[in-house]
Formats: structure tokens, C-alpha cells, sequence
């Protein structure tokens, strides 16, 4: 139950956190991290549902849309943003 938790927590700092790389490059109001995360899934998602249609392959949209088995913790990505 506490891992739901700390990932529920996870989530909810993502949607704050704005994707800062996007200011190098003059953006001035870049989406959040959770925007980009969920955006990059959808199109993963289609892009592979639309790779089985046109191939016939046996590819699993799931798979490419859920998040990486390893993400890096909350703790070592706020010690990097804070550098």
C-alpha cells in the first residue's frame, strides 16, 4: 500500500513540475512533466496500434504506453534539479 502511495505522491509532483528543457529553447510556459509523460504514451500507443494494422505484427500497444520498469526516485531527481 505504500508503494500506491509514494507513486500517487510521484504523480501529483509531476504535474507541477514544468519540463525545463523546453525554456532553453525560448518556450515560455513548457508543459508539465505529467503532460509530456502522458502525451509521449498516447503516441507510442497509436503509433504501434497503427504498426500492427499496416504489418500485421503482434505488437502490444499496453506495453509501449506503460510507464519503464526502473524510474528514477523522487529523491534523486529533486538533488538534480537542485544542482
Amino acid at each position: 500500500m505504500k508503494n500506491i502511495a509514494n507513486y500517487i505522491f510521484e504523480v501529483g509532483v509531476l504535474r507541477r513540475e514544468r519540463h525545463n528543457g523546453f525554456k532553453l529553447i525560448g518556450i515560455d510556459d513548457p508543459d508539465s512533466v505529467a503532460e509530456h509523460s502522458l502525451r509521449a504514451a498516447q503516441i507510442g500507443y497509436i503509433l504501434t496500434f497503427l504498426e500492427n494494422e499496416k504489418h500485421g505484427t503482434d505488437l502490444s500497444p499496453e506495453k509501449v504506453a506503460r510507464k519503464p520498469k526502473r524510474q528514477p526516485s523522487l529523491s534523486r531527481l529533486t538533488i538534480y534539479l537542485k544542482r
